[in-house]
């Protein structure tokens, strides 16, 4: 067990909304990419050990839940299915996962994938989308990868008949928390804004497309929080209403998870790291020598987390 335990990590950002009578409490985990040999893939540093130590961490708390933003595996491939199998068999509380560009079937992948069928049997409840409540909190799950219109790419599109499903769901609620993997347009304009002064040649990174439609649904229903992943980084931003905050992942630096507790007063989302120090400083070098766009999103992650809480849009 790591020495953070019962410390409550570091304050990322609070929120007056969402709101539940709870409270409620629980861990969210970003682009864990479980591989089956963590020693064998170079952009990963101790992929599986960072997700064991969540699932430790998480034992010694009282959460209601665990979910994971997705990219749960390196590459979907089936045995690293088995392999974050074999870890969520230590876990003591409820998981649940949306998927990833990196856990669905693309027409590039030269292997053997898991149907998305599949992935909504293991870590889905009621399959995909999904959406549960906890002590009166509702929380969605939106499969914004594995959709026939981005089967040629790792962006992502979320379908009318998902958009529809959603905004029937959303009319029967106050407010709700939703998960999707790829990020809302705000998020790719900060990553914009950073790469203009650390580096205009920086390519993006795949992204949502046609967003309009899930960002008019979230914000009809006056939906006041989503969580992402797929940046790998913390972060906190709004798209027209909608306020969005990036789970950071656990197999490149920062390499923590977030606590997220809601009661009567609002919504509080804490960092809790699962690296040591000096892990921290060999992840973070590791990446930045994966290239420049990596290197720059560690730098953002780094920023990010030596200014928090992040009380304004970074």
């Amino acid at each position: 067990m790591l020495s953070n335990e019962g410390i409550a990590g570091t304050e990322l950002v609070a929120f007056e909304r969402p709101r539940s009578d709870g409270p409620v409490r629980f861990a969210i985990v970003g682009d864990p990419h479980v591989p089956v040999d963590e020693n064998a893939h170079a952009k990963l540093y101790k992929p599986t050990t960072m997700l064991e130590r969540v699932v430790e961490d998480c034992n010694h708390r009282e959460f209601d839940y665990l979910f994971s933003v997705g990219d749960v595996t390196r590459e979907g491939v089936r045995e690293e299915f088995d392999a974050l199998d074999d870890i969520l068999d230590g876990l003591d509380v409820p998981f649940a996962a949306v998927p990833g560009n990196h856990d669905v079937p693309n027409e590039f992948d030269s292997h053997d994938g898991l149907p998305v069928g599949r992935f909504a049997d293991r870590y889905a409840p009621d399959g995909l989308p999904f959406a549960l409540d906890i002590d009166g909190l509702r929380v969605v799950g939106l499969d914004s990868s594995s959709a026939p219109e981005v089967a040629d790419s790792h962006d992502g599109y979320i379908p009318e008949s998902q958009l529809d499903w959603a905004d029937d769901l959303l009319d029967e609620v106050s407010d709700a928390i939703v998960l999707v993997h790829h990020n809302l347009p705000a998020a790719v304009e900060q990553f914009d804004d950073y790469r203009k002064v650390a580096d205009p040649t920086l390519g993006r990174p795949p992204v949502l497309r046609s967003p309009e439609g899930l960002v008019e649904v979230l914000s009809r229903h006056d939906i006041s929080l989503v969580f992402s992943g797929h940046l790998h980084i913390p972060g906190m931003t709004t798209t027209g209403t909608v306020r969005e905050v990036l789970v950071p992942s656990t197999c490149t630096y920062p390499q923590g998870y977030l606590v997220v507790e809601v009661d009567r007063s609002g919504t509080s989302v804490r960092f809790v790291p699962v690296s040591t120090p000096s892990e921290a400083t060999a992840a973070f070098n590791r990446r930045c020598e994966l290239g420049p766009k990596a290197a720059a999103l560690s730098g953002m992650a780094a920023v990010r987390l030596a200014t928090a809480p992040l009380t304004w849009e970074q």
